[in-house]
């Protein structure tokens, strides 16, 4: 399924970054306008990975899109975490609408690098400023 999606959504013009597990989407966080999280990713959740994305990233953790076969397993805590939710089998041009309408309308999540440019920018102008 993640290979499929991978390839539909790059051909949709997406740029895609698809990962197997928690562990291995951790460092894309803050780089993604979106998440489509599976409800079992191995042996976690998918609800574990949005929790850790709200948990370092506050109002900048990207919205995320649930997929499940089993809609009636997700607890309603869970549910409140995605922005979003599809159940399998679901209609590609479905996952594109709810994504294009999840990242219409969301400040782009800013990385450490590029936050720490802006404080170095505005340091540099305080100091021209003063000197």
């Amino acid at each position: 399924m993640r290979l499929l999606l991978e390839r539909v959504l790059s051909r949709a013009g997406w740029e895609v970054v698809a990962v197997d597990g928690v562990q291995e989407a951790h460092p894309w966080l803050d780089s993604v306008d979106a998440m489509i999280v599976d409800y079992f990713l191995g042996r976690e959740r998918g609800s574990s990975l949005v929790s850790l994305a709200r948990d370092e990233l506050g109002i900048f953790a990207p919205p995320a899109i649930l997929m499940t076969a089993t809609p009636d397993a997700v607890k309603q805590e869970e549910q409140e975490l995605f922005s979003a939710r599809l159940t399998k089998p679901f209609r590609v041009a479905m996952l594109v609408e709810k994504l294009e309408a999840l990242v219409g309308d969301r400040p782009r999540a800013r990385s450490g690098v590029e936050m720490k440019a802006v404080e170095d920018e505005t340091a540099s102008e305080a100091t021209k400023a003063v000197g």
